[in-house]
């Protein structure tokens, strides 16, 4: 009854050194790779939270403008109410950054995030979108999770593309 548990059972090979460190390697692999794309829904980011957040921000000053007709001392911020796109078949948040003459945000920064249903449908649309642009045009278009950015212009300065991700919420 009581048989030395060191040992293996008669006919089983005992595990060697390297094999006792990959199979707990493969398993923490196998986990990671079943969140991967799952897309389940606490993954996906949602456009009201997001919407809040960027509400939050000090950029923030109220919801789009009818017109642009003075320039601000400072940068600015803008940010639609979520919106059902159906040609895209999302919801949309539609934004706009102004500010200084003095800074590239001269011209008008007007990023719109698509939250889709789903992280195949988003990268699905993402890679439609770019594949046939070249490499100085691809940077209008990100993708992040199950929501597409449409920058509307390549150029977008890296502290406001930090402002727009930082704001995406589950």
């Amino acid at each position: 009854m009581g048989g030395d548990r060191g040992r293996a059972p008669a006919g089983a090979r005992p595990l060697r050194a390297s094999r006792r460190l990959v199979v707990p390697a493969a398993w923490a692999l196998a986990v990671l790779l079943a969140g991967c794309g799952g897309g389940s829904s606490s993954d996906l980011y949602d456009a009201g939270a997001t919407r809040s957040c960027l509400r939050d921000r000090p950029e923030y000053v109220g919801p789009l403008p009818a017109d642009a007709g003075t320039v601000p001392t400072r940068t600015v911020l803008y940010v639609s109410g979520v919106r059902h796109d159906v040609a895209e078949r999302t919801e949309r948040v539609d934004l706009f950054f102004d500010g200084p003459a003095d800074e590239t945000l001269s011209q008008l920064q007007t990023p719109s995030l698509f939250f889709y249903s789903d992280v195949a449908t988003a990268r699905r649309r993402y890679r439609a979108r770019v594949a046939h642009l070249d490499d100085s045009l691809r940077g209008m278009f990100g993708v992040a999770r199950n929501v597409g950015i449409l920058w509307q212009r390549s150029d977008v300065p890296q502290r406001l593309r930090s402002i727009v991700r930082g704001c995406l919420r589950p």
